[in-house]
């Protein structure tokens, strides 16, 4: 099953990695960091803006609390949003709509949404520069 996933996704990151790598930084470490910060970010917004929503809480449990960073050789990514599996189904009718309910694009943007991206972009950006700062003994 497709889920949403969180990946590095500032600009110059590759530049970056490498010059982290060979000053020895432990890039892994960094790269989990950002990705659990990244998952922090949004949970939160999916929590609040599940609560106008509420029936019987089943939807709003089915968010992915647990930040679990998983790693494929090289590559790391984090879930997040909602188990479909597990009572997140009906998240893809109130994020799209349907003939009958008007989407909640708060919702949908708390996920994919520009801003969001954005505020990701910004906050793995920064933890990375941190980081690079403390290796170099400017931090």
């Amino acid at each position: 099953m497709p889920r949403n996933r969180i990946g590095m996704s500032f600009a110059g990151f590759e530049e970056m990695a490498a010059e982290f790598d060979a000053l020895g930084g432990e890039l892994r470490e960094v790269i989990t960091e950002c990705l659990e910060k990244s998952h922090g970010l949004v949970t939160p917004k999916l929590h609040a803006d599940m609560a106008r929503h509420r029936r019987t809480g089943r939807t709003e449990r089915s968010i992915l609390d647990d930040a679990r960073v998983e790693w494929s050789g090289t590559m790391a990514s984090i879930d997040v949003g909602f188990d479909i599996q597990n009572g997140g189904l009906a998240s893809i009718f109130l994020m799209y709509g349907t003939p009958r309910m008007k989407k909640d694009t708060k919702l949908y943007n708390d996920i994919y949404g520009k801003k969001t991206r954005d505020e990701i972009r910004a906050l793995q950006e920064e933890i990375f520069r941190k980081k690079m700062d403390e290796i170099m003994g400017r931090g």
